[in-house]
């Protein structure tokens, strides 16, 4: 049951980034088209967006003599370890943490101006309980965001290598060989706190903490979730080695034709 809960969610965060990523790519290259942008000003945002999202790990690895395959898969299995905790995080606003050590965070994380603002947005006011409309905000927010993050990223990157190479086939290669195992990796990691949602969705509605958070447990302690990570850290791995050691083979390849 929780295995079809990922796959479902999985499929709705793979339209979100397939549409944002060619809405991004098409509007740029329509952009330099206009002349309104040239493409070293995308080429720039393009490496801008790299750089601040691997944080320059990648070059102080490669100083150190780390592979660079290595520091790939560690770069991007950091940041899905950050969505993925967005998972366990809302464990903290399990009715049993209040009289806890916890206690100091779950009220920061519960102050009253999350709440109050929280509460204009229609779909959320119907819950009526603070602790799961913040649990539900939490489960949709990361994953739909991070996504959209991804498809502006990944957009960004074609309209870059296609404005300054003028093919959209060397852009494909500069992204397909290392790419699409890397972002389906993403949308794995992704697809945990979104298909918790999905499975949870139910008892949000009774507005029922005890059941949400029992499903929350059973979710986290499911064989499902374990084999749905085994396979998001292998991807990543096989992603990172392409990278570093593949796609700019391919990309030499195709230049010589």
């Amino acid at each position: 049951m929780t295995k079809s809960f990922f796959n479902t969610a999985w499929k709705w965060l793979f339209i979100q980034l397939v549409v944002t990523t060619f809405m991004t790519y098409f509007i740029l290259i329509v952009l330099v088209e206009m002349e309104w942008l040239t493409p070293l000003h995308v080429f720039k945002t393009a490496t801008l967006n790299i750089r601040l999202f691997t944080g320059g790990l990648l070059d102080t690895g490669q100083s150190l003599g780390i592979d660079l395959g290595v520091m790939i898969f560690f770069c991007n299995l950091s940041g899905a370890i950050m969505i993925v905790l967005a998972f366990y995080s809302v464990v903290l606003f399990k009715p049993i943490h209040s009289q806890t050590q916890c206690q100091w965070l779950r009220r920061r994380l519960l102050r009253e101006s999350s709440h109050d603002l929280l509460q204009v947005i229609p779909f959320f006011s119907k819950i009526k309980r603070q602790e799961l409309r913040a649990t539900s905000f939490i489960l949709l927010a990361a994953p739909v965001l991070s996504t959209l993050c991804l498809g502006l990223l990944a957009g960004t990157l074609l309209a870059a290598v296609h404005s300054v190479s003028g093919s959209s086939i060397l852009a494909m290669a500069y992204i397909l060989p290392h790419g699409f195992a890397e972002l389906m990796a993403y949308l794995l990691a992704c697809s945990v706190p979104l298909g918790t949602w999905f499975a949870v969705y139910p008892a949000l509605e009774q507005n029922d903490p005890t059941l949400v958070f029992q499903r929350i447990d059973q979710i986290a302690n499911s064989e499902a979730l374990q084999g749905h990570l085994k396979i998001m850290i292998n991807m990543f791995l096989i992603a990172g080695l392409v990278e570093a050691h593949l796609t700019q083979k391919v990309i030499a390849l195709l230049n010589n034709f």
